[in-house]
């Protein structure tokens, strides 16, 4: 049975939601994500991960996409319903530069190992935006990192850059062994 779960929530930014990336699935997953944060115990550890950009960036994604998300600006923040739906429940913040920072397997790997969890007993569960750049990426990162641990990611809490984009990156999460939720 499983005890423990390791929760991402994945980049859900004012710049993904209502700004420069925003849409009405990303908006409409708010009140899902809330709902959610009502379910957290004392056996959930709770990260958050923030797409992270400056102006003088020359990444392919900031040359590819609108800008978004830049440093110390309103559309890199979490969500202020979000953050409040947190109420005094701990979490860990990460920026990231790129789709192949470390950052997040490292911080799971501290948990995992200042907490004492192993596979048999811990879950790590991700959802957020857009399912089919961000969360893909993190959930594929983390089952190479992870290979022995249960991952799911809960649809419902997710939204793509499109519908079918959306749909289609669960499938390919179901075929790395990724529960879909």
């Amino acid at each position: 049975m499983i005890k423990n779960r390791i929760i991402v929530c994945v980049d859900l930014q004012n710049d993904f939601i209502d700004g420069a990336l925003g849409s009405d699935a990303a908006r409409d997953i708010v009140p899902n994500v809330i709902n959610f944060f009502d379910t957290l115990t004392n056996n959930d550890y709770l990260i958050f991960t923030r797409d992270t950009h400056t102006n003088n960036e020359k990444s392919i994604e900031y040359k590819t996409l609108p800008r978004h998300c830049l440093l110390h600006t309103k559309g890199h923040e979490i969500n202020e319903k979000i953050i409040q739906a947190l109420g005094n429940h701990d979490a860990k913040f990460i920026n990231k530069e790129s789709f192949e920072s470390l950052k997040l397997p490292d911080t799971i790997k501290n948990i995992i190992k200042t907490s004492n969890l192993d596979s048999s007993n811990t879950e790590i569960v991700l959802f957020g935006l857009c399912t089919d750049i961000c969360v893909i990426s993190n959930a594929l990162n983390l089952r190479g990192n992870f290979p022995d641990f249960k991952i799911s990611v809960i649809k419902d809490c997710c939204a793509g850059s499109t519908k079918e984009k959306h749909i289609a990156a669960l499938t390919v999460l179901k075929s790395n062994l990724i529960d879909i939720l």
